[in-house]
């Protein structure tokens, strides 16, 4: 698939519309929304409205709503009418309720995601991937923008790839966090289908920087 996501994360608010259209008249389709609530993660960021209000000033777009929220099924039910893509935290809740969400969800009109954190070992996210679309490495520590790639993080792509294909699933990969024109190719060789890439593209919002992350 190689494809790129933009997170609007340290984006300002009156540059989202104009970096987002900016990009999709170079290429770009998917759009990486963070949702945070000062609980789960330390920071806040990027409410209901700020989501529908970007949606509305730009061409169109696949809406892709990460929750990096301490109570998924209150959001999920807030961004669903806008949303193509909904995905919430392994950590963020029980185990057990983790996969009652995703068993419920599984036929709702958005696609549904399962993220989990760098700590977490690849081997916890196995059962999700049943009722999952998309399964979203962090190669980052959630909550911040601008960080380093975790290198660990390439072991984990390609285990995850091994055992969806293996199993025949559908699944895709996404990566977030540090993605930039080295650890884009490094992600995509490993087998991850998306990258969320934040302030490497934002800055420079071009052809030539999403080229660079898919190695081109």
């Amino acid at each position: 698939m190689n494809k790129i996501a933009a997170s609007l994360l340290n984006v300002e608010n009156s540059e989202k519309s104009r970096v987002t259209n900016q990009l999709i008249e170079n290429g770009l389709t998917w759009v990486h929304y963070d949702i945070m609530d000062g609980i789960f993660v330390p920071a806040t960021a990027l409410s209901l409205q700020d989501v529908e209000k970007n949606v509305s000033l730009t061409e169109k777009h696949f809406v892709d709503i990460h929750l990096m929220v301490a109570s998924p099924p209150n959001y999920i039910e807030k961004f669903k009418h806008v949303a193509d893509l909904i995905t919430f935290h392994h950590e963020s809740e029980s185990y057990e309720v983790g996969l009652e969400i995703v068993k419920a969800g599984s036929n709702n009109a958005y696609k549904q995601g399962i993220a989990f954190n760098p700590k977490t070992n690849v081997e916890q996210i196995y059962d999700y991937l049943p009722f999952v679309d998309v399964v979203l490495v962090m190669s980052v520590q959630p909550g911040a923008g601008g960080q380093k790639f975790n290198e660990i993080t390439l072991e984990k792509i390609s285990k995850l790839r091994k055992y969806i294909d293996g199993r025949g699933m559908d699944v895709i990969i996404e990566v977030d966090g540090g993605i930039n024109n080295i650890t884009g190719p490094q992600a995509f060789e490993a087998g991850a289908d998306v990258l969320v890439s934040g302030s490497y593209l934002c800055k420079e919002p071009t052809k030539e920087r999403l080229n660079s992350i898919k190695g081109k």
